[in-house]
């Protein structure tokens, strides 16, 4: 009985084990297998990706032959600078000195950094196939004579331009055609004084010849940052190449910190399709006083604001006399744009009042639609050497329902970097936890921000981020509850500053849109391109290290 009992025990434990070999050695092999497969894959892609860089070596990707930028030069051909030092310092292999050798090897040359010219230095550019790197400039480069006259760019002693202004947190990817636009308005209507841009790694354009107008001019001070400046995970694989919206966060988080350590104050969030304008009380058109007299404003998709239902809201509206009564005292002190009060001095101005004793203002926005008014209309009070048409904060006047969310979705954030508890980044929206709800009342706000739907052209240019079909244009751009000119005094309080012939130089570019339109005719051809894209961007990833 007890032999019986020893020999059914072993067979069990036979079993167990003999189920656990079939369980663990395919696995292992799995692995085994993926892991070769990965790193022959990776093997194959990078060596793909130096012979494209020696190639890319002999041509200048990028158009950046300006006399104001830090340069290399290998023989006759000039190449955009790159810190080698810093490589060594941090005792890393990155990217850019891997190539850099692969270059120097092949080439049996040596990369001699060329002397800086003028006052203005911009970070240069190596093109990669995976992703472009924007390489800092050490301060070492620079002469220390002139130190003090240069208005160094990614330097942690750069010294104010002018007294006062606002910082800016940009994240671009080609819109070239809009941050000619974007710049000059800002650096006249704050004026932003400090800015910060991150180039999408994915991005097709330089957005140097635009910056170095304005860094040359000493209009404002600007870092130029890639991913290795402040999301590593982008870089290295540990996430989805499909990462826009992580590397939003962790740019907004490292924005505001280097501002901080730089001692700067007040800084807006926003994109190169949105404006940071007065939020004034104007003689509000026909439209938008008949939906103010149907009682409260309501929307069905806000959770404020709720279009003919009586349902709970932080916005309270009872009547539209009551409404222009209960803003009319704060909103009256808000001068209009092109004033001698810009909106920094406003808000130094009133400090200790409320919504500035608070670090974080959340700021509504307002969508604005692409229906053209007539010509002379779009031209009205601009200088006659300014081409109104290729300018979105003039071409383009009707907008969306003034606090409805349906359009005008999440607000944006004006941010105190030297208050605000820099912590997790929650979104672009409503960053940090001094931030309130992203759902700011319309009526009370002081200032607000513009969002531009802009051309069709400009549209259809950009990529992956969004599906950007003809079908969802059309939708999108019929807006037409009022038309509002508040922003349209920037350009000529712009030439007023910098002069007739200066302002057309910084303004070149406006409009232009340099790649040509992606048009997608359908909904479905669009949904069949992002589909095709996403799944070229999850094989990529998988090869990276």
């Amino acid at each position: 009985m007890k032999k019986q009992q020893d020999q059914q025990k072993k067979k069990v434990l036979l079993r167990n084990v003999t189920g656990l070999l079939i369980f663990l050695v395919p696995l292992s092999l799995q692995q085994l297998y993926y892991h070769n497969s990965i790193h022959s894959l990776y093997s194959s892609l990078y060596i793909e990706n130096t012979l494209d860089y020696l190639e890319a070596s002999q041509h200048q990707l990028f158009d950046v032959a300006t006399t104001n930028f830090s340069r290399l030069r290998v023989g006759d051909k000039s190449y955009s600078t790159i810190d080698l030092n810093e490589d060594k310092q941090d005792g890393t292999n990155s990217n850019a000195s891997r190539n850099n050798r692969a270059y120097e090897k092949e080439s049996g040359k040596k990369l001699i950094e060329e002397e800086t010219i003028n006052n203005a230095v911009v970070d240069g550019i190596v093109e990669k196939p995976l992703e472009r790197q924007f390489h800092k400039i050490s301060n070492s480069s620079i002469n220390e004579e002139n130190d003090s006259e240069i208005n160094l760019i990614n330097t942690s002693d750069s010294k104010n331009i002018t007294e006062g202004g606002i910082s800016g947190c940009l994240l671009i990817k080609d819109d070239n055609d809009r941050l000619a636009e974007w710049i000059a308005y800002h650096v006249t209507s704050l004026p932003m004084r400090y800015l910060i841009v991150a180039v999408d790694p994915d991005a097709r354009q330089s957005p140097m010849d635009i910056l170095d107008r304005y860094v040359s001019a000493g209009i404002i001070n600007v870092e130029l940052w890639d991913d290795s400046n402040y999301c590593k995970w982008c870089i290295n694989g540990s996430v989805s190449l499909d990462t826009h919206e992580i590397r939003q966060k962790e740019f907004i988080g490292a924005c505001s910190k280097r501002h901080r350590e730089l001692g700067r104050t007040w800084t807006i969030m926003i994109d190169t399709d949105e404006f940071l304008v007065w939020n004034r009380i104007p003689e509000d058109p026909k439209k938008w006083t008949e939906d103010k007299r149907k009682g409260s404003l309501r929307d069905r998709r806000m959770p404020f604001n709720e279009y003919n239902e009586a349902t709970p809201r932080i916005c309270s509206n009872d009547t539209h006399i009551e409404y222009r009564a209960a803003i009319r005292t704060p909103r009256n002190a808000i001068p209009p744009t092109g004033s001698n009060v810009s909106l920094s001095e406003f808000i130094h101005m009133h400090k200790d009042e409320n919504p500035f004793n608070s670090p974080c203002v959340n700021l509504p926005r307002l969508y604005f639609g692409s229906i053209e008014s007539a010509p002379e209309k779009i031209a009205e009070l601009v200088p006659e050497e300014v081409d109104a048409m290729k300018f979105s904060t003039l071409r383009f006047r009707n907008h969306a329902i003034k606090g409805a969310m349906t359009w005008n979705r999440y607000s944006k954030a004006l941010v105190d970097v030297s208050r605000v508890t820099i912590s997790r980044v929650r979104n672009p929206h409503c960053p940090f936890s001094d931030c309130a709800h992203p759902f700011p009342c319309h009526h009370d706000a002081l200032f607000r921000v513009q969002h531009y739907l802009g051309s069709y052209e400009s549209y259809a240019s950009r990529r992956n981020y969004v599906l950007r079909s003809k079908e969802k244009f059309d939708n999108e751009k019929y807006q037409d509850r009022g038309a509002d000119d508040d922003i349209r005094p920037w350009v000529n309080q712009f030439f007023d500053n910098y002069g007739a012939k200066q302002s057309i130089q910084l303004l070149e570019g406006v409009g232009v849109v340099e790649s040509p339109p992606n048009i997608l005719a359908t909904q479905a051809e669009a949904q069949s391109l992002k589909l095709a894209e996403a799944q070229k961007r999850t094989h990529v990833s998988l090869a990276r290290p």
